[in-house]
This record gives structure tokens, sequence and C-alpha cells, in this order.
């Protein structure tokens, strides 16, 4: 898509991984940043563990509606 350049860090399970905690990608990223907690921060996403994930990491948590989550789910995970 052309998007990568745009971004500081990508944070992914690998490939082979069929499920990771969102809490654990999260920390990748947190560490691949080398964020320490004195600059805010925000997690986006359209699902429950994005919320739980952010919140787990004192991060901001935004919800979206544009993926596979409802609004009713992520109200219900703040």
């Amino acid at each position: 898509l052309g998007l990568r350049d745009l971004f500081e860090v990508v944070a992914a399970p690998e490939l082979d991984l069929h499920v990771e905690c969102k809490s654990v990608t999260v920390s990748a990223a947190l560490e691949a940043l080398a964020w320490g907690g004195a600059v805010p921060a925000a997690m986006v996403g359209d699902r429950h563990v994005d919320m739980d994930a952010a919140h787990a990491h004192g991060l901001c948590a935004v919800g979206v509606t544009w993926g596979f989550g409802t609004a009713e789910e992520l109200l219900a995970a703040v």
C-alpha cells in the first residue's frame, strides 16, 4: 500500500504464530519506540482486546468502528 514509510514502528505477531495476546504486541511496539510513558500515546483499535491492551500499558484507548468490532463492544471495554 506504500504506507510503511509513514510509521516509525510496525509491530505484529510472527506469521507462523497463530494467536498472540494483543498486550504482547503493544509491548513490543512500545519497546521498539523506547516509550517510557513520559509522552502521551494512544492505541487505536476496533476490538475490546485493543482497548484492554491500551489500558494495560497506560495508553489512551481510541475505539473506531470501521473494523470488525462494534460500538457496543468498544463501550463495554471502557
